[in-house]
């Protein structure tokens, strides 16, 4: 009664739970639209768009106007030069003024000011006072901020970043897809144990219904039905725990595909088959990850960066020596509009020009920069070289896993399908009084072991076959996607 208590608790454990099918096409679509890391990752990529709109920015246009209006009235008057006895004054300013900063570190200025002043002082030969100026200010970096390399440094700098959050969106993409396969096959992994589990249970129960039978016949003894007893007892804890293996392994799927509930129905993989092989040799996968790998791609942007910021730190290293041009057309009447007229047609004018140098003294500080810059250049460089040497490394493994599991396969089937003749032998000599029921129960456990390795087998080709797709840039093309449908979709 005991053994039928734990039989029937393993049976409504087992069948219980509810539980919906998927196939793996249909994890990865919904891993690919709901992938909590995938969505952070395209984040990335919106935030990148907007830091290169920013650093293009700073060569935009800049229009300023400011207009602004004093009134001042004395307590008294000290001269007759005041012209009043108690002087009263007000000034109004308009300015108008349209900026432009060239990427080769020009800056030019244009604006335009109109004011007005008007007092009670009867010295005043115009009241109202206009007076507008026509002004053009130029500065021209000569040494340090001189020319594109240094004045686009930041913009590069941004775009080399959108690149890298594009070639990481993408690796985030294979990534998804490469470990959403794995998962998958995890998952039906793990029901193709529990189903050989059920079968070996069922042969177990067999064994002890016979051994229970030969015993009250007078024809077993004792030992063997404890024996069978055992065995089925350990069928059972197994199909527990396999049972447990799925509800991790259904969690981690419905984890990856973006539909991880607090509570919810057990996914059903559809069953397991071998998806592919790879036919090239191990040169040319070295050839495709090198070419495809997006690591050492965004290795390289980052080198890039570093490029930029080298340039830059080698331009503060210079002194500042800026040309400096200043031209003003003035204009002045009792009226605005022919103050304004009168600055146009050049009624007044003032220019002026010159030269600013700027020497840091010693320049410790910018010389440190720069050679900080240079080692921190080196350092990157070499960091793609181990990034190559790893990726290459990473391929030979998954080649390698693949070929094992391929071979393994194939000697796996002929391994079963031996064991499964051992055991059917034992059982027949056992019937016929040839054997011991223990050489019965091992025969049934080799059995079991067989199975079991042919299914591991499988599991790793198909895991490696996925992991190779995603270092060669083919997994894509095996699943029916895009990049033009992907980015589409998102």
């Amino acid at each position: 009664m005991r053994v039928l208590a734990i039989g029937m608790g393993v049976i409504v454990f087992v069948f219980c739970g509810y539980t919906r099918p998927i196939t793996l096409k249909q994890a990865i679509d919904s891993a690919l639209d709901n992938n909590l890391g995938l969505a952070i990752a395209g984040d990335d990529l919106a935030v990148a768009v907007e830091d290169l709109i920013v650093d293009k920015a700073a060569f935009d246009v800049r229009l300023s106007l400011n207009t602004s209006q004093q009134e001042r009235v004395a307590a008294g008057t000290s001269t007759d030069l005041d012209g009043s006895d108690r002087p009263e004054s007000t000034n109004r300013n308009n300015n108008l003024s349209v900026s432009k900063t060239f990427a080769s570190g020009t800056e030019v200025t244009q604006s335009t000011n109109l004011n007005r002043n008007s007092t009670n002082s009867s010295f005043q030969r115009l009241n109202p006072d206009y007076s507008s100026v026509v002004r053009v200010d130029v500065r021209q970096p000569l040494l340090s901020g001189l020319g594109k390399k240094v004045n686009l440094a930041a913009v590069r700098s941004a775009a080399s970043r959108l690149n890298q959050s594009e070639l990481q969106w993408r690796d985030a993409v294979i990534n998804t897809i490469a470990e959403t396969e794995r998962l998958y096959w995890n998952l039906a992994y793990s029901y193709l144990r529990k189903d050989y589990l059920l079968t070996s249970m069922h042969v177990a129960e067999q064994l002890l219904e016979a051994a229970e039978k030969r015993e009250r016949m007078g024809a077993g003894i004792q030992l063997e039905s404890l024996q069978a007893r055992a065995a089925l007892a350990n069928r059972r804890s197994d199909v527990i725990v396999v049972d447990q293996e799925i509800e991790s392994a259904s969690d981690e799927l419905r984890r990856a595909i973006g539909d991880l509930a607090v509570e919810g129905e057990l996914l059903q993989p559809a069953q397991m088959e071998l998806t592919g092989t790879y036919d090239g040799s191990v040169s040319d996968l070295y050839a495709k990850v090198l070419d495809w790998s997006f690591d050492s791609r965004v290795q390289e942007e980052v080198i890039k960066q570093r490029e930029f910021e080298r340039d830059a730190a080698r331009n503060r290293v210079k002194p500042t020596l800026d040309l400096t041009m200043s031209g003003r057309y003035l204009g002045r009447s009792n009226e605005a509009d022919l103050a304004l007229e009168g600055s146009l047609e050049g009624n007044g004018y003032f220019w002026q020009g010159g030269l600013e140098l700027t020497v840091p003294w010693g320049l410790r500080a910018e010389r440190a920069q720069f050679r900080r810059s240079e080692y921190i250049l080196n350092r990157e460089r070499t960091r793609l070289e181990e990034i190559r040497q790893n990726m290459l490394l990473e391929a030979r493994d998954a080649y390698r896993s693949l070929q094992t599991a391929q071979a393994r396969m194939e000697v796996t089937e002929l391994t079963v399908s031996l064991n499964e003749e051992q055991f059917e032998q034992e059982k027949r000599r056992h019937e016929a009084g040839g054997s011991a029921f223990r050489d019965v129960l091992e025969a049934q456990e080799d059995l079991d072991e067989a199975r079991m390795q042919r299914l591991e087998a499988l599991r790793n080709a198909n895991q490696a076959l996925a992991l190779i797709e995603s270092l060669d840039g083919s997994l894509l093309d095996r699943h029916g996607f895009t990049w033009e449908e992907i980015v589409g979709e998102n």
